[in-house]
């Protein structure tokens, strides 16, 4: 509100599954680059976020993830395009409603 844009209080009540879903299938891109963005989604983000509806997703519980993407020896520059992923996927959902 206080940048004068809407936002459905409804949306906070999605879990990040649910969002994800949503958003994968509104993507307009190639198919190879939409068969990777999935996988990086299904694999990395919705084991530990699947399920957090997305008004319950803070900083701190995004930094713990990243934390568990690094202790499980995922690249570094694998970690930054899996987090543009969630990024922008969350970012697709502040703007809508």
């Amino acid at each position: 509100m206080a940048r004068g844009q809407y936002i459905d209080p409804q949306a906070g009540r999605l879990t990040v599954r649910q969002h994800a879903e949503r958003w994968l299938t509104s993507r307009t891109m190639d198919p190879g680059t939409f068969v990777s963005t999935e996988q990086r989604i299904r694999l990395h983000v919705l084991p530990c976020m699947g399920s957090r509806t997305l008004g319950s997703l803070r900083p701190t519980r995004i930094r713990e993830w990243l934390r568990k993407l690094q202790d499980a020896g995922v690249a570094p520059a694998y970690r930054r395009v899996i987090f543009e992923n969630l990024s922008t996927m969350l970012t697709a959902q502040s703007m809508t409603g």
